[in-house]
């Protein structure tokens, strides 16, 4: 419990010491969607029409994908920074054991994350009209959401503390995931894929039609991506403890 709530006294302490930088996300998320939306819906024809009838769909979709992709790059962000800082190592010496720390460290930063993007929400339904009913099965879906983007983080941890700095690359990774969120996939091997399913399940939610199996693979899904990056991560701590390359950056 204390190195939680040392968590997160940091990062509230860095909200207030960054203001300027804190506004601008909530600003520049906000914009992002606006754009997107408000570019799409005015196009003319059956396309328009499309985004206009499924504006709670595209928005959750939206939100969606930020805290995913949050989630799948924060893993390797905090890595990256503890070494770059010299403490990688010490965190390993630590009384905690380090995937523990690193998922504690994450979990606040996904707080944060879902908070601002809230705020979006209540910023975009204002702004566009759009109508929300939240459920606790768009909570649920979520959830298992993050479980997935959080196996998929620690992969990208385990590369970040085997090869110190992978920035561009997990930049590149989550470029290619993005348009998964909205690429309409009827193929059975959607089950397999990242993001795609998760979104796939919030649009049949809002629209009443969910499917109590497609939940189920997707249970399934989330805890095998899950485990996969649970096994990876533990290799690279392995591979950079032989090697004697965990704290050097």
């Amino acid at each position: 419990m204390g190195i939680f709530l040392a968590e997160l006294e940091l990062r509230i302490s860095n909200m207030k010491r960054y203001k300027f930088n804190s506004i601008f996300s909530i600003l520049f998320l906000y914009l992002i969607f606006a754009g997107l939306y408000g570019g799409l819906s005015n196009i003319g024809g059956n396309v328009g029409e499309y985004f206009r009838e499924n504006n709670a769909s595209f928005l959750f979709g939206y939100i969606f994908v930020m805290i995913i992709l949050s989630g799948i790059g924060g893993v390797s962000g905090d890595i990256t920074t503890y070494a770059k800082i010299g403490v990688l190592e010490q965190l390993f010496l630590s009384y905690l054991p380090f995937s523990i720390s690193l998922m504690i460290s994450n979990l606040i930063n996904i707080l944060f994350q879902v908070i601002l993007i809230f705020i979006i929400m209540f910023l975009s339904m204002i702004t566009f009209s759009i109508s929300i009913n939240l459920s606790i099965m768009h909570l649920i879906v979520l959830f298992l959401a993050l479980l997935q983007a959080y196996g998929i983080g620690l992969v990208m941890g385990g590369l970040a503390i085997v090869f110190k700095k992978i920035t561009s690359f997990v930049g590149i990774f989550q470029f290619i995931l993005y348009p998964l969120a909205f690429a309409k996939i009827n193929e059975p091997y959607i089950w397999f894929l990242p993001i795609n399913p998760g979104v796939k399940l919030l649009k049949d939610i809002t629209a009443n039609a969910l499917n109590n199996i497609n939940l189920s693979y997707f249970i399934i899904n989330s805890i095998i991506y899950f485990i996969i990056g649970l096994i990876f991560f533990d290799i690279c701590i392995n591979f950079s403890r032989k090697n004697g390359t965990i704290g050097i950056y």
